[in-house]
């Protein structure tokens, strides 16, 4: 656990009696101890705190020590009045004595630092009860299926989501069944009727819950953070010892003493006495008690040894760095050690103004540290409450950190068998456990799938019965084999199904992940959601080139001031993983349409996608003062001068600006493209020009990529904007490969990418950038969103005079320009391409094509550009996939190598164009989905010449002397004797997939050119994909 990490908890003394409490709605009295649970907050990018008595506050949150903020900054008596309120609440629910009628771990722990299952505890018993479901509303945490009234479910307390903390603690349901499967990860090992109101069930749910629920034994790991190995009671933690004790009361004495004399000075002079020994002077007078005092009594900290300008202050029991390490980041550093210190000086005039200072007089100390709090902060448990897995909705850390072990094809599932198979049930239970399944007798909404024969599905027997009624899939024992072969459950369950009925086994799959669901288990309808934007259309209104934004009150009688070539509209952006922060801030200067001297500044702010945030309207009666007012506000948010926007410098904890523009008419190019209206073209053409210039599909593709279509609008991307984010990328390349990465770095990129390209996360952290696979994710986007930018200004850019009067899709047909033909299922050319389509699908690859429609293309210029190479004694006919999204830029511009900015993660042999001999290689890049299941192919002549072969990835630069292309060698590849010669020569390689002779890492081969030239367009394909797995 960092010592920066934003803690879900605050206390502090009440500066006023103003605050009432959140629980009872009492006053909280000044100067008493008041506690906090932090929430999101509806009106800024941040959280807030709601504040509550103490008494209060325990009655619903179960907090540790160390997730409290300022905990360590209370009087000691406070903090041990906490701890104790803290201690009260922990540990898990188990049995003592025999469980399942095998002894306690008790003594096996004595002798091996095991450990025994913990006392029943009343207060945790309380987070649990059973109950007759009351209506049908509620739906269970696990399955997510109905708890049907009066049907018997089981609560856990939730203290931990969104909702529940700005509401109290909320039940959460479960079936018994699924109670009984998640009970691990909920901690709950005692036998169902110790279960609050279990008496209140009728004799037979009685019966029925005790059966399914008995008592077991907590994994040793559990047991071990909540009860000590020799005598069940809490678990052990450092003690601090009674010279230990009085040595903290006596230093917290003392910074409480510094602390009363400083609140007496005047706000100038508390500043003077801190620039005197150069501390760095916060927000909030608190703040500013907090580190005068410890300069006080241990000394002025030195300046970070990291970054060497930043404030070192204290955070829980060590010292954390407040300076940036770069214009986009925090420094990363903290330590629980002994900071440099240098003495404390009191300057002259200040000792004659104040008594205490001027009997002041430096000792040297070094602070001690509470030691449960270290080991605390050193050991940090994986949740709140005692609940394993963070089951109530705390998301794993996104900072950066690693996997905890490789996870199993089955982790978490029950498999069930039925009927005599193969294989004994004596050994398929190790081979399900080693895959991390487990083997259960009975049959319920819980399990995964059964293992079982064709014999005992025709039988019909009540448990094959009870699989129907459930939609619990039947599969044969091959099941079990495909999945340690490839890992891949869902295929295997697909391939191998005995049964005949409709079940979506993707979804099955995903809800039945006992491990995995009781993650986020809490999270479903947590709080986030309610931040969640309707997704509604908002009417932008174009006024003069500009858009004034439609949130605005007044945006129906205004538009966006201009002064010559200043437009006086902006959106900034500011990112910060570390603080979870997603913030915008627009800033526009309105003048009336009609009535020219009335002027407004519209002003909105808060996080990216969501709800959160506000907006203010200011009126002006002059210009001058209007703009005085708008850029004096864009001075606070970015820290430049708008005169000086166009050298824009970043500046830490400021905002950024996007570089976007609203211009240009969109109202009726935006309109949707419809098949057989006026056009001449083919109906398949059409068909084609429609889906490339699908102004839908692209909004689609953007919200794909978590894209935030607010601030970044469709078709308005800067083309500047998006290369510099490829330059950030090309710098996070050279960073993820660093050992050990250098995680201040990384965060400082990753918030200039998404600063640059605003995405919708919600209320969620950004992701750190940290792998290649995510580069290139993020690299792809940024192609795809460059190909949409192209595509979008051929829709919305002027039409030639002799193009005014044609049908829309004839106006953008010819902005390609390119030549599109239909190719008949008669010819020959496509008999041979769709045997080349057949026979080369590769082995690995869970889907099967289809022709739709074929066409021959002709780019404009390109076959003469090609003809230099029309010699070439090797040239192929290839397969180049993509999205749907991207065509309209590949026809315009051609096939492209990406641009200097982009980094070379994620090209396996480096910038060039990629190419691939069979056919599902290159489908996987068009990105179909099986709701979206048609995608386009491309098959290119490509005069590879005398290739480079290489056997592994490896950056290519620049080719060998005498080579032209480069040949990444695959395991399978079509049968080279077997292929066809085209009246010009080039050869269609579409012999039947056989294994090559070569030792390599590549599945199938690939092939590379680095010069364009080398390319020509031949053939378009729409093909229908269909998964072989559902």
């Amino acid at each position: 656990m960092s010592l920066r990490e934003e803690l879900p908890y605050r206390v502090e003394y009440a500066k006023s009696g103003r605050a009432s409490c959140k629980s009872c709605k009492d006053p909280i009295a000044k100067d008493s101890v008041r506690l906090a649970v932090m929430v999101q907050s509806p009106f800024f990018d941040g959280m807030q705190p709601n504040w509550h008595h103490f008494q209060c506050f325990f009655q619903r949150w179960r907090p540790r020590p160390e997730e409290i903020a300022h905990f360590a900054s209370l009087k000691y008596d406070d903090q041990k009045r906490i701890q104790k309120a803290c201690d009260d609440a922990s540990g898990v629910i188990a049995d003592t004595g025999k469980a399942n009628g095998k002894k306690s771990r008790k003594k096996k722990a004595d002798t091996d630092g095991g450990s025994a299952p913990a006392l029943t505890n009343g207060t945790q018993l309380a987070e649990f009860k059973v109950e007759y479901a009351k209506s049908n509303r509620s739906k269970c945490r696990l399955c997510e299926n109905t708890c049907v009234k009066d049907t018997v479910r089981i609560s856990r307390l939730d203290r931990e989501s969104a909702d529940a903390k700005r509401y109290g603690p909320l039940d959460r349901w479960f079936h018994v069944e699924c109670f009984a499967s998640a009970r691990e990860s909920l901690k709950y090992f005692a036998s169902g009727d110790k279960l609050p109101f279990f008496d209140k069930l009728a004799e037979e749910d009685r019966k029925e819950i005790k059966k399914k629920i008995p008592a077991i034994d907590p994994p040793l790991a559990a047991a071990a953070d909540a009860i000590d190995s020799a005598n069940g009671s809490p678990a052990k933690k450092p003690k601090i010892s009674n010279a230990d004790e009085k040595k903290l009361k006596k230093q917290s004495d003392l910074l409480f003493k510094y602390q009363e004399n400083v609140k007496t000075m005047k706000k100038q002079d508390l500043i003077d006495l801190m620039e005197a020994n150069k501390i760095e002077i916060p927000e909030g007078m608190p703040s500013k008690y907090e580190r005068v005092s410890d300069a006080m009594a241990f000394g002025a900290l030195a300046k970070c040894p990291e970054c060497k300008k930043g404030q070192l202050v204290f955070r829980i029991s060590g010292y954390i760095c407040t300076g940036n390490v770069s214009q986009w980041a925090k420094c990363e550093y903290e330590t629980t050690d002994k900071p440099k210190r240098k003495p404390f000086k009191v300057p002259k005039e200040l000792a004659e103004e104040y008594a205490f200072l001027a009997k002041y007089k430096y000792e040297p100390r070094d602070r001690i540290y509470n030691a449960v709090l270290k080991h605390a902060i050193e050991n940090p448990k994986p949740s709140t409450s005692g609940i394993t897995d963070g089951v109530f909705a705390k998301k794993e850390d996104t900072n950066g950190g690693g996997s905890s072990g490789p996870v199993l094809a089955l982790s978490g599932y029950n498999i069930g068998l039925v009927g005599k198979v193969k294989t004994s049930k004596a050994k398929l239970k190790p081979r399900l456990k080693t895959l991390g399944a487990t083997l259960v007798d009975r049959i319920d909404r819980t399990t995964l799938c059964i293992i079982s024969t064709k014999a005992a599905v025709d039988k019909e027997s009540e448990q094959i019965t009870d699989a129907k009624d459930l939609s619990v899939p039947i599969v044969s024992e091959e099941f079990l084999v495909a999945v340690e072969k490839d890992s891949n459950p869902i295929q295997a369950i697909s391939l191998n199904r005995l049964d005949d009925f409709e079940v979506d086994v993707e979804k099955r799959f995903a809800n039945l992940n006992v491990k995995e669901k009781m993650k986020t288990a809490f999270k479903s309808g947590a709080g986030s959601g309610r931040f969640e934007k309707s997704g509604g259309k908002q009417k932008m209104v174009l006024k003069e080139g500009n858009v004034v934004d439609p949130e605005c009150e007044v945006a129906d009688v205004t538009h966006i001031y201009k002064q010559g070539s200043d437009v006086y509209s902006v959106v900034l952006s500011a990112v910060d993983l570390s603080k979870n922060r997603n913030s915008f801030y627009k800033l526009q200067l309105l003048e009336h349409d009609t009535k020219k001297t009335k002027y407004f500044v519209f002003k909105a702010w808060g996080r990216v996608g969501t709800t959160i945030g506000g907006t203010t309207l200011e009126k002006f009666s002059t210009v001058s003062d209007a703009i005085d007012y708008f850029t004096e506000h864009y001075v606070d948010k970015t820290g430049n001068e708008w005169s000086a926007r166009h050298h824009f410098q970043k500046v830490p904890d400021k905002y950024f600006p996007v570089d976007i523009d609203f211009g240009g008419d969109q109202t009726d190019s935006m309109a949707k493209l419809e098949v057989g209206k006026r056009s001449k073209l083919a109906l398949s053409v059409q068909d084609f020009i429609c889906s490339i210039f699908d102004v839908q599909k692209m909004k689609e593709q953007m919200l794909e990529f978590e894209l935030d279509m607010e601030k970044m609008p469709l078709g308005k991307l800067s083309k500047k904007q998006l290369l510099s984010a490829c330059s950030v990328l090309k710098k996070l390349s050279k960073l993820v490969v660093k050992t050990p990465p250098n995680t201040s770095q990384l965060k400082s990129a990753t918030n200039e990418f998404y600063t640059l390209i605003p995405h919708n996360f919600g209320t969620e952290r950004p992701p750190l950038i940290d792998t290649e696979a995510a580069i290139k994710t993020k690299m792809d986007m940024l192609d795809a969103l460059l190909d949409i930018e192209m595509a979008y200004d051929m829709i919305t850019s002027e039409n030639k005079p002799d193009a005014e009067d044609l049908d829309p899709i004839d106006q953008h047909y010819r902005k390609l320009k390119t030549t599109i033909e239909p190719l008949s299922k008669e010819e020959e050319e496509f008999e041979i391409i769709e045997k080349y389509l057949k026979n080369t699908h590769g082995s690995t690859h869970h889907f099967s094509l289809d022709i739709v429609d074929a066409f021959k293309v002709e780019r404009e210029g390109e076959s003469e550009r090609f003809q230099k190479h029309k010699d070439s004694d090797n040239r192929l006919l290839l397969w180049h996939g993509s999205r749907v999204t991207n065509f309209a830029g590949i026809l315009s511009q051609g096939l492209r190598i990406a641009p200097p900015e982009a980094p070379v993660t994620g090209y396996m042999f480096g910038k060039g164009i990629y190419f691939a001999d069979m056919v599902t290689k290159s489908a996987g890049y068009c990105h179909y989905q099986s709701n979206k299941n048609v995608g386009y192919l491309l098959l290119s002549e490509v005069a590879i010449g005398e290739t480079w072969d290489l056997m592994d990835a490896k950056d290519v630069t620049s080719l060998p002397k005498g080579k032209h292309s480069v040949k990444g060698v695959g395991q399978t590849q079509p049968d080279p004797k077997t292929y066809h010669v085209m009246p010009n020569g080039t050869r269609v390689p579409f012999g039947t997939a056989v294994k090559s002779d070569q030792k390599c890492s590549l599945l199938y081969n690939e092939f590379i050119v680095y010069d364009i030239n080398q390319v020509n367009v031949k053939y378009l394909l729409k093909c229908q994909f269909k998964s072989k797995m559902f």
